[in-house]
């Protein structure tokens, strides 16, 4: 299924606010946001917000306390798109300015679009531990 370029564009803001994030500025981050009383997000330190005051002042906190700087890329695992909804699986790597990864997570992303724009409406990321064999 095609995802259009509108879904795309969202995918290449999220990954330039969340280098900004990792560089102390969570405003573009902010700004792909849905501001929705039910936009949540369960981060990768742990804990849950639900609604924007607390998905925002999470993102602020973060920004400020958590990252080195450095830029986040992403390896595509699953997108797709029904209606006003989509989702991606990605693995978010934080890559030092040095080429060292600093941190990799297991993200998903729900978007939702809100006046022609999709928004992000949740984040779960977790970090990408190696695999137990089983």
């Amino acid at each position: 299924m095609s995802t259009g370029p509108d879904l795309q564009q969202a995918r290449a803001r999220l990954q330039q606010a969340m280098t900004k994030v990792l560089n102390g500025d969570p405003s573009l981050m902010k700004a792909l946001h849905s501001h929705a009383d039910d936009v949540t997000s369960f981060y990768g330190m742990g804990g849950y917000e639900k609604g924007w005051e607390q998905v925002s002042n999470r993102w602020d906190w973060a920004a400020a306390n958590l990252f080195k700087g450095g830029t986040a890329q992403y390896e595509n695992l699953a997108t797709s798109v029904s209606g006003d909804l989509a989702f991606t699986v990605d693995i978010e790597r934080h890559v030092l300015d040095d080429g060292e990864v600093n941190r990799a997570l297991r993200v998903t992303h729900l978007f939702r679009r809100e006046d022609g724009q999709w928004r992000l409406l949740h984040r779960h990321g977790s970090p990408l531990e190696r695999k137990v064999a089983g």
